[in-house]
């Protein structure tokens, strides 16, 4: 069974993601561990990107109207 993680503890991992990319260029991008993927994709979600269907368009000013017109974390 897989602890609960607070949505800070799911930014921080995903962002430490990042900076390995940012330091390790175009091989780091390989190198992510499948725990380190779901954090970035659930970074995504808590900033309010909707999933979408296949061929389904996303609708910006659904988005901006969601995130008060800011996108990033406060």
């Amino acid at each position: 069974m897989t602890s609960t993680r607070t949505d800070h503890e799911i930014l921080h991992s995903a962002a430490s993601s990042l900076g390995r990319v940012g330091i390790g260029g175009p091989r780091a991008v390989t190198m992510p561990s499948l725990h380190q993927i779901e954090d970035l994709l659930l970074a995504l979600v808590i900033m309010g990107l909707p999933a979408l269907q296949p061929g389904e368009v996303l609708d910006f000013r659904r988005l901006d109207q969601r995130a008060g017109g800011k996108v990033g974390v406060a």
